[in-house]
């Protein structure tokens, strides 16, 4: 047969499109296979927004910039725009809720170590750059698929993180969160928690994503997803 004949079927094939723009359609058109039930939607996940912190990263052009923010926050769920606001900022904690504004280094790089292949006898030998923990959690983490989790669930760890009363707490809860994540993921949450995220944004540019989905929104605040 010939090679046009073997083309794998449209859904199969990986969209050449920045990850902002993609959906992946469930059963019936829907967002995901249980999205009528309340499930969350790709465009609400951690990893789309991880995504699309890369896509900014990577993109001189401010403007460009701008049009991949805007086009984020006019396609996410009411309940994702506050936690995705705050973390392109680089705060991954809410300001009010305490002091705590990052998790030391050390700490993660512990968190990693338990959960390497091999064990810790093979952990330093990953690391390109003793200070980029960061880029040692992504290639710890190499080869997980995404993580499913919505943004609105990463929120709330960040406050489960903020109110730890001690290290050994903040271990676990940084373990438990790794174990769950593919490598763009770890790379992004790593970079948050420790604060060290810098895409090339700033308040302004924020504000003017925020602007753009009120007005596509004619104004009106969108229903929040989640079930009470």
């Amino acid at each position: 047969r010939s090679v046009s004949a073997w083309r794998l079927p449209d859904a199969m094939i990986m969209s050449t499109k920045p990850v902002a723009h993609q959906v992946v359609p469930g059963a019936g058109g829907a967002e995901s296979a249980a999205a009528e039930d309340g499930a969350v939607r790709s465009r609400d996940s951690l990893f789309h927004w991880c995504g699309t912190a890369d896509a900014i990263r990577t993109t001189p052009s401010r403007p460009a910039k701008q049009a991949i923010l805007d086009a984020y926050f006019v396609a996410v769920a009411e309940e994702t725009v506050a936690p995705a606001a705050r973390f392109f900022t680089g705060a991954f904690f809410a300001p009010t809720d305490s002091e705590t504004r990052r998790i030391e280094g050390t700490l993660v790089a512990d968190a990693i170590r338990e959960l390497a292949r091999g064990g810790s006898d093979g952990f330093p030998r990953r690391r390109k750059k003793p200070s980029d923990i960061a880029s040692v959690a992504a290639d710890v983490f190499a080869g997980r698929l995404p993580s499913g989790i919505a943004m609105s669930e990463v929120d709330d760890w960040a406050n489960d993180l903020t109110a730890a009363a001690d290290a050994e707490a903040q271990r676990r809860l940084v373990g438990e969160m790794l174990a769950r994540l593919s490598s763009l993921e770890a790379r992004y949450v790593v970079q948050l928690i420790v604060g060290d995220l810098d895409i090339g944004l700033d308040a302004t540019d924020i504000e003017g994503a925020l602007e753009a989905r009120h007005a596509s929104s004619g104004g009106e605040r969108r229903p929040d997803r989640r079930r009470n």
